[in-house]
């Protein structure tokens, strides 16, 4: 999906492209099919060191978010592989055991203006594919 920024007002434009990312998880919830719906939800990246987008993130959808004390895990993904392929570490079990809760947000936002947003977010997002 492409976005012209230049058109964009820094009013409500720019809150609604703030929106843009934490209005995504709703969409991968309802898409998990058979694997059920999350009770929370574990986040990572750059992002997350931001306590307002994190809770805004858990208002959107409804869930709690986890944020771990280790935010960069790209990298320390793959020092974990590295390390149970040297044995290391007996699996991934072992691996995930070591995952640690830096805070936990419970989302505040009431479930109609909550599905308001997302709501409006899907037909954003289907008048662009309609183009």
């Amino acid at each position: 999906m492409l976005l012209d920024l230049k058109s964009l007002t820094l009013d409500n434009n720019l809150l609604t492209l703030f929106d843009m990312p934490r209005t995504l998880p709703p969409d991968i919830c309802d898409s998990a099919g058979d694997f059920g719906v999350p009770t929370a939800l574990k986040v990572d990246g750059g992002m997350m060191r931001n306590d307002w987008f994190c809770q805004r993130l858990a208002d959107l959808t409804g869930l709690p978010i986890d944020r771990p004390s280790v935010i960069e895990t790209t990298a320390l993904g793959a020092a974990y592989l590295a390390g149970q392929a040297a044995g290391l570490f007996r699996d991934t079990d072992d691996i995930a055991a070591r995952w640690a809760l830096d805070h936990r947000f419970e989302p505040s936002l009431a479930a109609v203006p909550r599905d308001g947003l997302y709501d409006g977010w899907k037909a954003a997002v289907a008048r662009v594919l309609a183009v």
